[in-house]
C-alpha cells in the first residue's frame, strides 16, 4: 500500500470509527500465515499506533492495510440511507440533511440530483451543492442572481458525512473501502 493512501486510510478510519464503524478484515493470523482470515465484518472500537482494535479480539490491533472500512459511496449522498442511531432509524436523504442543517430551518427541496461531481438539492430559491472534487460545500442563492455563499460550517457538515460513513475521500474508488450498499 502506498504511504499517501495508506494516511489517507488512516484518517478515514479516525474519523467515522467513533460512530459505530464496521469494517472487513482481510489479514492473516500471525501464528498461522498459510491461512488468510475469512472476510468477515466487525466494528472498530479502538485506534492505535499499529491499526485499529475490532470487537473481534481487544487484545489484537490489526494493520491498516488489512482493514477495509464500509462506507456508502459519495453517491449515496442523493439517495435515501438508514443509519444506525441517526433521526431515529429512519431513512432520510443526506444531502437533503446536510443542506437543512447548513441553512437552519427545514426546506422541501423539489430537486435531488447527482451532476457529474456535484451533488445537489434545490428549491425555487436556493440549490445547496457539495463538490466532491473540491471538497466543498457551497449555497447557491437562486433570488440573488445566482450569488455563491461558501458555507461557514464546512467542518460540521464533514463530521455528519463521517457519522453517516459517507466516502468522501474516495476510499471505495482506490479498493481501500468496502461499498456497504453491496454487501
Amino acid at each position: 500500500m502506498e504511504k499517501e493512501d495508506k494516511e489517507l486510510l488512516e484518517v478515514a478510519i479516525c474519523g467515522c470509527f467513533p460512530y459505530e464503524l464496521k469494517c472487513h478484515l482481510m489479514g492473516m493470523y500471525e501464528e498461522d500465515y498459510a491461512n488468510p482470515v475469512i472476510p468477515t465484518i466487525f466494528k472498530i472500537i479502538g485506534v492505535n499506533s499499529v491499526g485499529v482494535i475490532t470487537n473481534q479480539d481487544e487484545h489484537t490491533s490489526w494493520y491498516f492495510e488489512d482493514v477495509f472500512p464500509l462506507l456508502n459511496p459519495i453517491k449515496c449522498l442523493t439517495k435515501p440511507i438508514t443509519v444506525e442511531g441517526y433521526n431515529g432509524g429512519n431513512k432520510f436523504v443526506p444531502i437533503e440533511e446536510l443542506a437543512n442543517i447548513a441553512y437552519g430551518i427545514d426546506y422541501e427541496f423539489d430537486t435531488i440530483i447527482n451532476h457529474g461531481n456535484m451533488h445537489v438539492c434545490r428549491n425555487q430559491c436556493n440549490s445547496f451543492v457539495y463538490n466532491e472534487v473540491a471538497k466543498h460545500f457551497y449555497s447557491v442563492k437562486v433570488w440573488d442572481g445566482g450569488m455563491v455563499e461558501n458555507l461557514s460550517i464546512q467542518a460540521d457538515l464533514f463530521d455528519l458525512m463521517n457519522q453517516w460513513h459517507i466516502d468522501w475521500r474516495g476510499l471505495i474508488a482506490k479498493g481501500l473501502a468496502v461499498d456497504k450498499t453491496t454487501i
